[in-house]
C-alpha cells in the first residue's frame, strides 16, 4: 500500500470500529444505510488480505543470488579450463575458441547471460565426456555444474515471479480502495441525517472520517458543473452555508476549493434556466474530492 492507502486503510478501520459499536438503532436505522455499509466491511476485510499477499519480503535473495552465482562462475570455468585442454591436444581450434570462459566474463553480464553461457558450457560438455575422461571430463563434474545452473536460476526467476504477482495484488488493492471510497460517499449522505437528533455520534463520524496527515494538498474540492449534455455551465451560483460560500464557476463549468475543513457539507447550485440543486459532500483532509453535478430541467442528478 502507498502511504495515501494506508491511512485510507486506517481511516476505514475506525469507521468500522464506530459503527459497529452504535448498532443500536443509529447507524443501522438509517434508510439504506446497510446497503452500503456492509459491502464496505468486506472490501475493507478484503484489503487485509490482499495486503498481507502483497507484501512479498525480498530480504536476502541477493546475497543468496551472489553466493549461487560465484559457485557457479567457479564450476563454469573449471569446466572451461578442462575443455580447453582437451581441444588443444586434439588440435580442435572450434572447441577452443567456444569452451574459453574467462571469469569476468562470466560475471560482470547479466544474470540471465551468465545462466545461458553457462548452460552452453554444459552442452559442451555433454559432447565430450566419453572421450575426454582423461581431462576430468565426468558425469559427476557436468552434474554438480547442471545443480549449480538451477540453483542459480531459481534464484533469478523467483523473485520476478513475486513482484508480477505483487503489482497484481497493487491493482486489487486500488479497485477496493476506489470502490470502498464510492460506498462511502454514499454512507457520508445518510450520516449528515445524524447531525440534528445525535450530533455527537455524528462528530464522532466526521472524527473517524478524517485520513490522518500525508502531506495533503491544499486543494480539497474539485466541483464540475454540467448540463444534461456534458457540457461545462459557466456561472452557475454555488452556496454553503456552513463555509459562507458564494461563489460562481468558472467558464468551462469547474470550480476549486480550497482548504476546506473535514466535514459534511450541503451545496446549493443555481443558474437561471435551470431547476436548482442540492448535493451533500464529504471533505476529508488528505483527499482531493471530485464531484460532477448535473443541471437539468427536472431534477440533479450527482456523478
Amino acid at each position: 500500500m502507498t502511504r495515501v492507502q494506508r491511512e485510507k486503510y486506517k481511516m476505514f478501520q475506525r469507521l468500522i470500529g464506530l459503527i459497529e459499536k452504535r448498532m443500536d438503532g443509529i447507524f443501522d436505522g438509517l434508510p439504506g444505510f446497510m446497503e452500503y455499509y456492509t459491502p464496505f466491511k468486506e472490501n475493507y476485510a478484503k484489503l487485509g488480505k490482499v495486503h498481507s499477499n502483497q507484501t512479498v519480503n525480498l530480504t536476502g535473495v541477493a546475497e543468496q543470488k551472489r553466493i549461487a552465482k560465484g559457485n557457479l562462475v567457479v564450476a563454469a570455468c573449471d569446466l572451461s579450463k578442462r575443455l580447453v585442454a582437451y581441444g588443444s591436444s586434439i588440435k580442435n581450434n572450434a572447441l577452443m575458441v567456444n569452451a574459453h570462459y574467462a571469469k569476468t566474463s562470466l560475471e560482470q553480464v547479466s544474470s540471465f547471460k551468465t545462466y545461458d553461457m553457462c548452460k552452453g558450457l554444459l552442452t559442451l560438455g555433454r559432447e565430450y565426456v566419453g572421450v575426454a575422461g582423461a581431462y576430468g571430463i565426468s558425469e559427476e563434474l557436468l552434474n554438480n555444474l547442471e545443480t549449480l545452473c538451477g540453483v542459480y536460476h531459481g534464484l533469478i526467476v523467483s523473485p520476478k515471479i513475486a513482484i508480477k504477482n505483487r503489482s497484481s495484488y497493487t491493482k486489487q488493492i486500488g479497485d477496493l480502495m476506489r470502490e470502498n471510497m464510492v460506498l462511502l460517499g454514499h454512507m457520508d449522505i445518510l450520516v449528515a441525517l445524524l447531525e440534528r437528533d445525535f450530533p455527537e455520534v455524528y462528530k464522532m463520524y466526521c472524527d473517524s472520517r478524517t485520513i490522518g496527515k500525508i502531506g495533503f494538498r491544499k486543494l480539497s474540492l474539485k466541483i464540475k458543473v454540467v448540463d444534461t449534455a456534458g457540457k461545462g455551465l459557466a456561472k452557475v451560483r454555488v452556496t454553503c452555508e456552513a463555509l459562507r460560500l458564494k461563489k460562481l464557476t468558472y467558464k468551462q463549468g469547474g470550480l476549486n476549493l480550497r482548504r476546506i475543513k473535514n466535514g459534511i457539507y450541503t451545496f446549493e447550485f443555481w443558474r437561471a434556466g435551470y431547476a436548482s440543486a442540492q448535493v451533500v459532500i464529504a471533505v476529508t483532509k488528505g483527499e482531493r474530492k471530485k464531484v460532477e453535478v448535473v443541471l437539468s430541467g427536472e431534477n440533479m442528478n450527482k456523478g
